[in-house]
């Protein structure tokens, strides 16, 4: 999300700036931080609209903020991703001591409309529990794989995240191009009537009902922060639910998830301790030639380790092949 929106800082540049600030900046700046504001308020619970405009009133003759003019208002925009190109930003963690490696793959859907969250939601429902079986159970990448829809400033995308402790950040992306290539096939050989039942099962869940009023709170105060109000938006996916098929998720999947000259694919790798940046210092190709020399090792350490290790031979050719990514790199 912070890649994707505009006027967002990272966290190093953040703690780069406190390191500069003296006590007597953040005084004067707290004496005059709401002079200047825009207010937006959201009264949930049991209040008429009287006490609330009532609430509203009052607030504003303590604050005294005078609206903000049109140039100091924040623009609540993502940044908008080039066709055919892949965005890669690498970097080894904040904690240094941390083992794990992690890769956000980004894939932008773009302008969020009803039509594109019913299938941005259908999607990332039926990817679910293959990218999972495949990455976690059968690869056991690591305990940390998740696949979800991901709403920034009006943009819509889809993202699979995985993390691992044992394998690098490059590996671990080339794993997820991998699994995509394969599912596109599994995708198209999904029957009616099980597009069907996980269709429905979409829709019931979109449907249920808040359990807390904190919940209900939360929802709504989502909508207007994103500057979107629109409180009916569920009914209207579900609309857009029940007339799907699953050539639209098909054409959907080829357009913004598949390797081609319309996808917009944003890959984030944080490398862990133990794994090095591909050309700063050794090279990320480790996991593999790793595996590769691992039988002439395993020999040394007994028959049961040399057992262990063609086993290990065994899963990794196994392993659904890496595509040739043909779109633009860009780092």
């Amino acid at each position: 999300g912070r890649a994707m929106g505009n006027q967002k800082w990272s966290a190093s540049s953040k703690l780069d700036e406190i390191k500069t600030i003296t006590a007597e900046e953040l005084q004067a700046f707290a004496k005059t931080v709401i002079d200047d504001a825009d207010l937006e308020f959201f009264i949930f619970g049991n209040f008429s609209k009287k006490q609330a405009e009532e609430i509203v009133d009052e607030t504003k003759k303590i604050l005294k903020c005078k609206p903000l003019v049109p140039s100091m208002r924040p623009q609540l925009r993502s940044v908008q991703l080039d066709s055919g190109a892949t965005y890669i930003i690498q970097r080894k963690g904040f904690n240094e001591d941390d083992p794990n490696s992690c890769v956000c793959a980004l894939y932008q859907v773009g302008e969020n409309t009803y039509p594109k969250r019913a299938r941005l939601s259908m999607l990332t429902h039926l990817i679910q529990e293959p990218a999972f079986d495949q990455l976690r159970t059968k690869e056991q990448l690591g305990y940390s794989v998740f696949s979800m829809p991901s709403h920034v400033y009006g943009s819509l995308n889809m993202l699979i995240i995985v993390q691992s402790p044992t394998k690098g950040a490059k590996y671990l992306d080339d794993r997820i191009k991998a699994f995509l290539n394969k599912y596109r096939a599994d995708l198209a050989g999904i029957d009616e009537k099980t597009f069907e039942a996980n269709k429905s099962a979409v829709i019931k869940k979109k449907r249920e009902k808040d359990k807390k009023l904190s919940e209900e709170a939360k929802r709504h105060w989502n909508t207007i922060l994103y500057k979107q109000y629109k409180f009916d938006r569920v009914e209207e996916e579900v609309a857009q639910l029940e007339k799907l098929k699953l050539q639209d998720v098909l054409d959907f999947f080829d357009t913004y998830v598949a390797i081609s000259a319309t996808r917009a694919h944003l890959t984030t790798q944080i490398f862990g301790k133990e794994s090095p940046i591909p050309g700063v210092g050794d090279e990320e190709g480790k996991d593999e030639a790793k595996m590769k020399t691992e039988e002439a090792e395993k020999e040394e350490s007994g028959k049961e380790e040399a057992k262990k290790e063609e086993a290990q031979n065994a899963v990794h050719k196994s392993l659904p092949p890496v595509p040739k990514d043909t779109t633009k790199q860009i780092k």
